[in-house]
């Protein structure tokens, strides 16, 4: 008889069940993992170390999620603009001199600023 909706005698397969081809594939695939791991470690062991470094750096990408990059831009895609506050308080009367004298030339337009402060 065939399969008639609202059928309760047999519910099916268990929700996360494998089929015995399924489990039958994923053990044979463990073992020959298993032999060609050991034999890739021996395989690495006599290479040159450049290239075991090539190997290994060509491996991380499946280890380790390459993060994408970010550009970060003020409002409209413009430059951002940043504030600091500087406390005077505590400076003595050499440092603000200096402070005075790096100021004068910022504001000197003709001043080469490959010069230095």
């Amino acid at each position: 008889m065939p399969f008639q909706p609202g059928n309760n005698l047999s519910k099916g397969r268990p929700k996360g069940a494998v089929n015995k081809t399924t489990a039958e594939t994923k053990a044979f695939l463990t073992r020959i993992s298993n032999k060609l791991g050991e034999k890739v470690e021996e395989d690495l062991e006599m290479m040159e170390p450049k290239d075991r470094v090539k190997i290994w750096l060509e491996l991380q990408e499946y280890l380790i999620p390459k993060l994408s990059r970010t550009e970060i831009t003020g409002e409209d895609g413009g430059m951002i603009e940043i504030q600091q506050t500087l406390k005077l308080e505590n400076l003595g009367l050499d440092q603000l001199r200096e402070l005075e004298r790096i100021a004068e030339l910022a504001a000197d337009p003709t001043t080469d600023s490959s010069e230095g402060f």
